[in-house]
């Protein structure tokens, strides 16, 4: 595959997507404000931070995709600055009450569709040493990926999720027909390297694998399958019906309770 036809192939063109995934986000930021921020010698991903950018200290590092501000907030210790953005007001909203709680002055936070996020007028590009990316759809296509590109002057980071199973979400999928989605998450990843080794990176790849458990009202559990389903089409209200009904059924004393597995794939190339 050239240049020209990954660019054609690998993009957007639902308009609705990213509305969908600042509801989708809104609607968790509470959990994801609940989480515990990771510790720089126990959290992979910060350990191969440390590594691949021993002169951390001085560094102005941006995250797309923060969230509630877990990776910003371990970083901001140890860095010169840190920025968060992300598509989520709520999770912007915790990010920034987390950060007044920790008294970090060096990390500041934004509310941004990065998709369209116009970084020149930001004034951030080539403005960060460090550009981040860390399990987020932000993302996930040729223009997005060039954006990270167009901010950092010499260190980026993704991390994604591949060959991941959702007991719970793939199975309500199954009931409307939606099939892709695994293969989607893949070929982010896959896309992503061959961007990059295209436009003469040398991208390093590692991976880990991952299980975890989530619990979640059934309200909860309704709302993420029926959003992250509209994220590949349109649900007729039967098909609506259908999961809620599939839901209600697995529901034990309110609640589901789903189990993940997956690769991490974290990719790292300098500048």
């Amino acid at each position: 595959m050239d240049m020209k036809q990954l660019k054609k192939e690998w993009v957007h063109t639902d308009q609705n997507w990213s509305r969908h995934q600042a509801k989708i986000w809104n609607d968790r930021a509470k959990f994801f404000a609940s989480m515990a921020i990771p510790k720089m010698d126990q959290d992979p991903f910060l350990k191969y931070f440390q590594e691949k950018v021993p002169e951390m200290a001085g560094a102005k590092v941006l995250d797309v995709g923060c969230g509630a501000g877990t990776y910003a907030l371990a970083l901001a210790g140890h860095v010169r600055e840190v920025t968060g953005t992300d598509i989520s007001e709520k999770m912007i909203a915790a990010a920034r009450k987390k950060a007044r709680e920790l008294e970090a002055e060096n990390v500041h936070f934004s509310v941004d569709n990065w998709d369209s996020a116009d970084v020149a007028a930001l004034g951030w590009e080539k403005n960060f040493q460090v550009v981040m990316a860390h399990m987020t759809p932000a993302v996930s296509d040729h223009h997005t990926l060039e954006k990270m590109l167009s901010c950092a002057t010499e260190h980026c980071f993704t991390v994604k999720p591949a060959r991941r199973t959702d007991s719970v979400l793939d199975r309500a999928f199954a009931l409307v027909g939606i099939t892709q989605q695994a293969q989607e998450m893949d070929d982010v990843s896959l896309n992503t390297f061959a961007y990059l080794w295209l436009k003469g990176y040398s991208p390093e790849v590692s991976y880990h694998d991952v299980v975890w458990e989530q619990k979640r009202t059934l309200e909860e559990t309704e709302n993420w399958c029926i959003e992250r389903a509209k994220l590949h089409r349109k649900l007729s209200p039967k098909e609506e019906d259908e999961i809620r009904h599939f839901l209600e059924g697995l529901a034990v004393d309110g609640s589901i309770t789903e189990i993940i597995t997956s690769k991490i794939i974290t990719m790292y190339w300098k500048m």
